[in-house]
């Protein structure tokens, strides 16, 4: 779990090559780790290397939000717009006070034609969710 929390905020300092070598080296087997290792591929715009590792979290801990959001980021990724809404929508689902669920549902729907509002509301919401969590 160390290596890829390292490799979360290499990737944070836009050192890629040595994130990427990091989640290869990582070998993720819980659920919790496999959304990390996905969540940092993500942030290093390979989702096609993402999208196994968040189905793998996702079977694994089907509870997990973590997994969700990292399918969904994924999905929308790739593109694949409606299944990036679905997954997003069970994350919220899971976990509606968690800022990053709001997030990828706000940025899913933005990529929907007239969910414009809806994405909207998503996305103040995960802003209010996210100030929150920095004031405790």
């Amino acid at each position: 779990m160390e290596v890829l929390l390292r490799a979360r905020e290499l990737a944070k300092a836009r050192k890629h090559r040595e994130s990427r070598a990091l989640v290869e080296r990582a070998e993720p087997e819980s659920a919790e780790e496999l959304s990390l290792a996905a969540s940092v591929l993500i942030q290093l715009r390979d989702p096609e290397a993402a999208l196994p590792l968040a189905e793998r979290a996702v079977r694994l801990a089907p509870d997990d939000w973590q997994g969700w959001v990292a399918f969904a980021d994924a999905d929308l990724l790739l593109r694949r717009v409606d299944a990036a809404v679905a997954a997003a929508r069970v994350a919220v689902r899971l976990a509606p006070d968690e800022a990053a669920p709001h997030r990828a549902l706000g940025a899913a729907l933005n990529k929907v034609l007239g969910c414009g509002r809806e994405a909207r509301q998503e996305l103040k919401r995960a802003k209010e969710l996210g100030a929150a969590a920095r004031r405790c």
